[in-house]
């Protein structure tokens, strides 16, 4: 199984956990066609006051296409799709630069911040997934 960190928008959290689906455009077909059912997800939100991950989910699909529009205000389509089943919503953010040193998905990036905006989405380590889930499970017994 695969890691991905899905890179999202603040305004489009609501719509993923609805709807419990994640989209990415066209021209993110190379990398969504690598997803497999069973993989992990963790949905970051790089447009924060400060970036971070705000759930997990698994993939619950395989990868299908839908024309309809799922996300308001944009006119973007985002027609290729997978289901997800959740994991964990966070009950706090969990925020991304605190983790930043210690991803190494993160490691190559000249600046991390900037290189997740730009991505749809990125295949990471399973020590990656783990940090994060204990940085989320970290702040619930706080």
């Amino acid at each position: 199984m695969t890691c991905w960190i899905a890179v999202s928008e603040e305004n489009r959290w609501e719509m993923i956990k609805e709807k419990m689906v994640w989209a990415v455009a066209q021209r993110h077909a190379d990398t969504i066609s690598k997803v497999e059912l069973g993989d992990r997800l963790l949905v970051y939100i790089h447009d924060l006051d400060e970036p971070a991950f705000l759930g997990a989910f698994e993939i619950a699909s395989e990868l299908y296409i839908n024309r309809i529009p799922l996300f308001p205000g944009t006119k973007e389509v985002y027609p290729l799709r997978v289901k997800l089943k959740p994991v964990t919503l966070f009950p706090t953010p969990v925020r991304a630069a605190p983790l930043a040193a210690a991803l190494a998905g993160f490691r190559n990036m000249e600046d991390w911040q900037d290189d997740l905006a730009a991505q749809a989405m990125r295949a990471v380590p399973d020590k990656d997934y783990a940090r994060v889930m204990a940085a989320a499970a970290a702040q619930v017994q706080k």
